[in-house]
């Protein structure tokens, strides 16, 4: 069955823009579209089925790595996450340091989420540029303890 990923089970509007990869459950901010010079509008509104990812991974003993690029819902779906990120060793997110999406989470209620969670940030891309302001990149975080094992290793200190 096709879900979305989302704060937990249920039904939620799926908002479909012009531009497909923009499409998301939350609602845009029509603005945006400036810094993309491109079309910022619903298209349409669907109806989908969602389920949180404390129950898509229920069943998994350990997962090495979540890669979450959900235009804007990351926070949504990380606040309800603390089980499932509890067995998860890393993960890749995207982050908008612009607003795109109404209700979404910017870098800071991201990054602090996920150390309040146990991660550190490993590293960045390059972030994405439109005329000087950078709108979004992505993220790597790994557990801390595994941050903290690979930085004992790098310098050849005893455990």
């Amino acid at each position: 069955m096709d879900m979305a990923l989302s704060a937990g089970r249920g039904t939620a509007s799926f908002h479909r823009l012009q531009h497909p990869a923009s499409s998301s459950l939350l609602v845009p901010r029509p603005e945006i579209g400036n810094e993309f010079q491109r079309k910022w509008e619903v298209k349409e509104e669907i109806q989908v089925q969602t389920i949180g990812y404390d129950e898509l991974v229920q069943s998994e003993q350990e997962v090495s790595i979540l890669k979450l690029d959900i235009q804007g819902a990351e926070k949504l779906v990380l606040t309800h996450a603390a089980e499932g990120l509890s067995k998860t060793l890393s993960l890749i997110t995207e982050v908008n340091f612009t607003p795109h999406y109404q209700e979404e989470g910017g870098f800071a209620e991201i990054h602090q989420l996920l150390v309040e969670r146990g991660f550190g940030l490993y590293r960045l891309s390059q972030p994405y540029h439109r005329g000087g302001r950078a709108l979004f990149a992505d993220f790597a975080y790994v557990r801390e303890s595994l941050l903290r094992e690979e930085a004992r290793k790098a310098m050849d200190l005893p455990q």
